[in-house]
């Protein structure tokens, strides 16, 4: 097991990497339990949020966002799936909500 200071976390993961403490109660038992929920975090939303969804990007528009984000793409295939990427990034800590579309409730 190894742990990470809040500064080696931001070294090693980058500054977008968020980490958050829950504390979860049980009176009934008495007990307490903290889970640690890690993700990514941006300093603002995207423009492209939406748009990801509902529009159709370009390649040139998801790199252009993606460097605005300071998100880098690590490529396996050429520059295929990008636009995907940018996508699962954007939308990877919202929950049920990033498996349907842009403002559909589920």
């Amino acid at each position: 097991m190894i742990t990470l200071a809040p500064d080696d976390v931001k070294k090693r993961f980058g500054p977008l990497f968020s980490k958050k403490f829950l504390v979860m109660v049980d009176k009934r038992a008495g007990i307490a339990e903290i889970l640690e929920q890690c993700g990514i975090a941006f300093p603002h939303d995207s423009p492209v949020f939406k748009s990801v969804k509902t529009d159709i990007l370009t390649l040139v528009q998801a790199e252009r966002e993606a460097q605005v984000m300071g998100i880098s793409f690590f490529d396996r295939n050429g520059r295929k799936g990008r636009i995907g990427a940018l996508g699962a990034v954007l939308w990877g800590n919202r929950g049920i909500e990033a498996a349907g579309l842009y403002g559909e409730s589920l």
